[in-house]
């Protein structure tokens, strides 16, 4: 009895989630969820980091983007919608916490890193590989010269070496101050290029 109504209460919160996503999707096709980028740049500062940050969580679905609603798949706190933009395939994406849509987004097939790039053994492939090419590095071969010459390079612009550098590094302090005095935007703009950050357990 108690496995049954475990199993009821699953398949129910799981038809929840299902309904509460379609209807995010419906409302998202419609432009409803998504602010637009002109809304966005002429928002005053102190609405612009919430837009900023709304605009990165549902941007606006493609022109042309089908959806098929009636085949959902739900996978943890996600629901995937099989879609299509043209020839190119994919998913809609349906971040859910609890009841509540934080995220919806294309994602086209292909985009994903491939699984076995995050396994243990790809961790370590890819640090032995390191320490094969710095031994390389140290040994008389075609990688020690073209090393060498990239020094070569470097030591004849160092100018433009050092200007670069220094430029960029001047950008991201310009950045940390931005961010120290404007957590809101700072907050909007992480997760307009990094994506959310997901909650802790």
């Amino acid at each position: 009895m108690a496995r049954f109504l475990a199993l009821w209460l699953f398949l129910s919160l799981a038809w929840a989630r299902t309904e509460v996503a379609q209807e995010a999707v419906a409302a998202w096709l419609e432009g409803k969820l998504s602010p637009r980028l002109e809304e966005v740049l002429r928002a005053p500062p102190e609405e612009a980091p919430k837009l900023l940050e709304r605009y990165a969580l549902f941007p606006p679905p493609p022109k042309g983007l089908s959806v098929n609603r009636e085949s959902p798949k739900v996978e943890g706190n996600r629901v995937l919608f099989p879609a299509a933009l043209g020839e190119e395939v994919g998913e809609v994406v349906v971040v859910l916490e609890g009841e509540e849509v934080r995220r919806i987004y294309f994602r086209p097939e292909g985009l994903a890193l491939p699984a076995y790039l995050l396994t243990p053994v790809a961790g370590w492939g890819f640090l032995l590989l390191s320490l094969f090419w710095g031994f390389l590095l140290r040994q008389p071969s075609p990688f020690r010269a073209w090393f060498l010459e990239a020094l070569a390079l470097l030591r004849e612009h160092r100018g433009l070496y050092l200007f670069t550098n220094l430029f960029l590094y001047g950008l991201f302090a310009l950045g940390s101050l931005l961010a120290y005095g404007m957590p809101e935007l700072a907050r909007a703009v992480q997760v307009l290029f990094g994506g959310p950050s997901r909650p802790s357990a």
